[in-house]
């Protein structure tokens, strides 16, 4: 960064009228040292606004590895700390209990007592390892 001197206190627009009719060379100098300072003025914008850029990359790049999470990143679950992560769905509760609701008929299947037909699943064995194969089935 290029220091810039402070500029010398300028004369009101009579003074400057008045200063260039009387002494010509004086006012040349004052020009030029006015156009020294508008060099140094826009060396110095210019770095400045290249500084800014830098910094709002490193910015830009420091928010979005701080947004990263679990869930967004191949980082483990145990570095998100003690944030919550947003919840997934967008839906919202409707403030029903789960399961059927007060005044819903339910359809249950009630046992019959003269079945179509019976089918006889064989035993070979008990859960104990004994052999049921000559026991006849009873109810």
């Amino acid at each position: 960064m290029v220091p810039m001197t402070p500029p010398s206190p300028l004369p009101d627009k009579g003074a400057l009228v008045s200063l260039v009719r009387s002494d010509p060379e004086q006012s040349i100098g004052l020009f030029l040292e006015l156009l020294s300072l508008l060099a140094a003025s826009e060396t110095e914008i210019r770095s400045l606004k290249e500084e800014n850029k830098v910094l709002r990359e490193k910015l830009r790049e420091l928010e979005i590895r701080l947004n990263k999470n679990s869930q967004n990143s191949s980082k483990p679950p145990s570095s998100d700390g003690y944030r919550k992560p947003a919840a997934k769905s967008l839906r919202t509760p409707s403030g029903k209990r789960s399961g059927g609701q007060p005044g819903h008929d339910g359809e249950t299947l009630l046992a019959v007592t003269g079945p179509d037909r019976t089918v006889e699943v064989p035993v070979s064995s008990c859960s104990c390892g004994a052999d049921l194969s000559g026991i006849p089935a009873s109810e």
